[in-house]
């Protein structure tokens, strides 16, 4: 699952809850790939969206999350970091 309120108020008691963050510019190099779009318009896109959703609700790790930097990370490593943490707790074998 994921969205902002899942480790808060939807799943508060999960065993394992993991908060993925990259930096701004990575971020901004990766939706621009997802939507074959200019970086400086989905630069402004998320800065907009992030202030918007700052002022509703904080985009904050629930105090028991594990917080991933995946900047430098593809998708298989995040997948396989993810894994291992899950496997730490007895979620997967």
């Amino acid at each position: 699952m994921e969205g902002r309120d899942i480790g808060t108020v939807v799943a508060p008691d999960a065993v394992l809850k993991v908060f993925l963050e990259a930096h701004p510019e990575e971020r901004v190099e990766r939706r621009a790939q997802e939507r074959a779009a200019r970086a400086k318009e989905v630069a402004e896109a998320l800065e907009t969206r992030d202030a918007l959703d700052a002022r509703t609700n904080a985009l904050e790790p629930a105090h028991d999350a594990v917080e991933v930097d995946t900047t430098d990370l593809d998708a298989d490593e995040v997948l396989a970091r993810v894994l291992e943490l899950a496997r730490e707790r007895g979620l997967a074998s």
